[in-house]
């Protein structure tokens, strides 16, 4: 084989990943608007090709190169785990601007009196893609004579949070203001979840450097430990149990990949599963996952809808058969046999003792539907400092594992060496 092919099998997929950056910065840097959706496609569509031929080509470098090339590939799957973390986390924040910016459409059309689908139509000429179609569609059922709770059904348009309180404003009459609060809502969090993001740049070094420890133990394990049983061998002395604990370790294929692969694939899929999460909202994953069996995650909605609906003086129990919650049927149930609402929504799981004992007092005063948008706000900025807290702790938590893979390592080599040393002496 030529000297140079290793070099050029090296080579090629670094200047691939760099083509593929430049045209995804090209990409980021063109104006979302109609005019340019399919330059900006076409230039995510080449650059993403340019990842594809690059890891093909990484493929090819492990055949030429060996031990090179697979450093390349772990170290190639980590940067497009990091990288599809990033664009699940962007498109989820454009979708929540959009969402943001579509409310405060609608709020300004009902508070100036014009027409809806007239100003769905004017802002759909600036969309693109599926979002422009739906907003025509959305317009053009409206228009037809369709009712305007139209708008609170969830269609790729608006998240379940706004289209609840959309609902709510429509039964209570209060519709500018509830699409108004949603938008300021919506803004609020867009800029909390870019706080949240910054955080997560956290698990790009731990992950590196999990990565990097687990070739070198790779390489420990394939070179080192052989030369150094065989000495151990020559000597007659007794091992360490940590020592022999790695030698057994190190002569189980089966044990190796296992651990090689779970400490490898860890921080991928960490960081894939924080991206899906970003882009569906922390709040959206943990309903679906445990919405079933753990209402909490719904209250927030559920207390805002509420808020609305005593503020207009409509009956709770029948401005609640709109609400597709858990367990919902049960407390209209229990309010019509005259049962108190809040005890209720404890038992059920949405409000703890603490809340339901401030909103009877709140009762007391007349004070309620301040009090619910308070306490929903407030079961809002607590989800949202506990999941900053997790993902502050997530960083250092990984480093403490690679502190004690390469701990194990260091105390499996140098523990029999000294003993050995002594021996000798």
């Amino acid at each position: 084989m030529a000297p140079y092919v290793p070099i050029i099998a090296s080579t090629v997929p670094l200047v691939l990943c760099a083509i593929a950056m430049a045209l995804r910065l090209i990409c980021a840097a063109q104006p979302e608007n109609a005019s340019t959706a399919d330059r900006r496609w076409q230039l995510f569509v080449a650059s993403y090709t340019s990842v594809a031929m690059a890891f093909v080509s990484l493929l090819f470098t492990i055949f030429y190169t060996e031990g090179v090339g697979a450093l390349m590939l772990v170290l190639f799957l980590l940067g497009m785990s990091q990288l599809l973390d990033a664009e699940l986390r962007i498109a989820g924040n454009r979708r929540m601007a959009q969402q943001a910016e579509l409310l405060w459409v609608l709020s300004t059309a009902v508070r100036g009196q014009r027409s809806i689908p007239d100003e769905l139509e004017a802002y759909a000429s600036a969309a693109w893609g599926r979002r422009r179609q739906c907003l025509r569609e959305l317009a053009a059922r409206i228009r037809s004579g369709a009712s305007p709770t139209e708008l609170a059904v969830p269609q790729e348009l608006l998240s379940r949070t706004a289209a609840m309180e959309i609902l709510s404003g429509l039964q209570s009459g209060r519709l500018e203001e509830c699409l108004r609060s949603a938008a300021i809502r919506q803004t609020r969090e867009l800029t909390e979840n870019s706080a949240n993001s910054k955080t997560q740049m956290i698990l790009i070094y731990p992950a590196v450097v999990m990565v990097t420890a687990i070739l070198i133990g790779a390489y420990l394990f394939y070179s080192v430990v052989p030369k150094l049983r065989r000495i151990f061998d020559d000597f007659g002395a007794p091992l360490p149990p940590i020592t022999t604990s790695f030698f057994q370790l190190a002569n189980s294929p089966v044990s190796t990949l296992m651990l090689g692969a779970l400490l490898v694939y860890l921080p991928i899929m960490l960081a894939i599963l924080i991206g899906v999460a970003e882009f569906f909202g922390w709040r959206r994953v943990m309903q679906t996952i445990l919405g079933s069996i753990w209402t909490r995650p719904y209250s927030a909605d559920l207390l805002r809808f509420l808020s609305n609906t005593i503020a207009s003086g409509r009956p709770l129990d029948e401005s609640l058969a709109g609400v597709t919650q858990p367990r919902i049927s049960a407390i209209r149930a229990g309010l019509a046999r005259g049962e108190s609402c809040w005890i209720l929504l404890k038992q059920y799981g949405y409000l703890t003792a603490g809340e339901v004992e401030l909103l009877q007092a709140a009762e007391r005063v007349g004070n309620l539907p301040f009090t619910l948008r308070a306490i929903a706000d407030g079961i809002e900025r607590r989800w949202s400092y506990r999941l900053s807290a997790v993902l502050e702790v997530l960083g250092p938590a990984m480093i403490l594992a690679v502190a004690t893979v390469v701990a194990y390592f260091a105390l499996a080599f140098f523990l029999p060496l000294t003993q050995l040393i002594n021996a000798v002496k």
